[in-house]
């Protein structure tokens, strides 16, 4: 799902279009670290997805490195409208480190930082 036009809270959307999963992890975790190193000052990452994709448990993991790689630069990751196999992982281990906002509209609550959520 593709995230509106108008996010008004300070916020960097960050597109994942690829499969997550040990074919990708490398280049998709160099891409994702230099992104969140690249952001301006403290606000939210938000990472969406192109329709379907398949996130495996490695994806999940380079999620929750960034999500803290994020809080070490006064920002916080937030995963928005996440593939059903990203919940599914996340649900079925227990991670607690990653939030998880069930979809755009519900975007606007992240003013509250406490307000999102983990599956």
């Amino acid at each position: 799902m593709n995230p509106p036009g108008d996010v008004s809270l300070d916020a960097v959307v960050l597109r994942v279009e690829v499969d997550l999963d040990i074919a990708t992890e490398d280049r998709a975790r160099r891409e994702l670290q230099a992104a969140v190193a690249g952001s301006p000052g403290p606000g939210w990452l938000l990472m969406c997805f192109a329709d379907d994709l398949f996130v495996d448990v490695r994806g999940v993991q380079l999620f929750v490195d960034a999500a803290a790689d994020a809080v070490g630069l006064g920002r916080r990751l937030a995963v928005v409208a996440p593939p059903r196999s990203l919940r599914r992982i996340v649900s079925v281990l227990g991670i607690d480190e990653l939030a998880i906002i069930d979809s755009w509209a519900t975007v606007s609550e992240l003013d509250d930082p406490d307000s999102a959520t983990s599956v």
